[in-house]
């Protein structure tokens, strides 16, 4: 069987991966995570593209069941799922990374989204030391958000990648992106460092490139991931961008 849609990040984990484990099983993705705890999205259409996925049939997925029922073949950057082969040679480049230049400012709009009281003050406290240029300040509260919070993706994280995502918008020292990547990755834990490590080099999933798009419902459908992660992401993003923006 053909695989449908792949990235650049999930053709080298193929290429690395000696060992590897299952690191979240659901309905309709399945998280993969390797010997330097790299991590690999193995996901039907019904997901959202993401810096790390690597798209097969709905069919397909539902052979899964164990981390003993996929056999990768690296050379060739296929897989196969209780025997059955997804074969990645023709399969479509997903580019991870959005333009970011395309975004405008007045899409940029906050919503009602209460934080956690703990993540709002970190997160202003960030900000302010963006604006400050004080790069000891930034790594210290970046490392206090990192895995704060419930959940696979916790709200201190969301606001981070978020955080990131408008710094590559309005164009921000690499540097301080770095350093709010190097504050953090280790801090928290696998699937949600993985997220945060291919933010930091402007990687996101695919809402995020419908937004800077500009398409329609783009917004809306960002909100929807997770519990609240889209939304903690989208706070986080538009507090940043408010409070930088003014100062350019």
């Amino acid at each position: 069987m053909q695989v449908g849609k792949t990235t650049a990040r999930a053709m080298r984990w193929l290429a690395d991966t000696e060992t590897f484990y299952i690191l979240q099983h659901f309905e309709h993705v399945c998280n993969l995570c390797n010997q330097s705890q790299q991590v690999f999205s193995l996901h039907t259409p019904d997901v959202f593209m993401g810096p790390f996925s690597y798209q097969i049939s709905t069919a397909g997925f539902s052979r899964l069941q164990t981390a003993e029922d996929i056999q990768l073949f690296p050379q060739t950057n296929d897989l196969s799922i209780d025997g059955l082969l997804f074969e990645a040679q023709d399969a479509t480049h997903w580019e991870a990374r959005p333009d970011w230049s395309n975004f405008t400012p007045e899409r940029a709009v906050g919503i009602s989204h209460k934080l956690q009281t703990l993540v709002e003050q970190r997160m202003h406290r960030l900000h302010q030391a963006i604006v400050a240029d004080d790069h000891a300040i930034i790594g210290q509260i970046a490392t206090q958000l990192a895995g704060l919070g419930a959940g696979l993706t916790p709200a201190g994280d969301d606001v981070l990648m978020g955080t990131i995502f408008a710094l590559h918008v309005l164009k921000w020292d690499q540097a301080v992106i770095n350093l709010i990547g190097e504050s953090t990755i280790k801090r928290t834990a696998s699937l949600s460092a993985a997220f945060l490590n291919a933010a930091v080099l402007g990687e996101a999933v695919e809402p995020w490139h419908d937004i800077v798009a500009g398409k329609p419902n783009a917004l809306e459908s960002l909100l929807s991931i997770g519990s609240s992660s889209g939304k903690d992401a989208w706070t986080g993003f538009t507090a940043c961008f408010q409070a930088l923006h003014r100062k350019q």
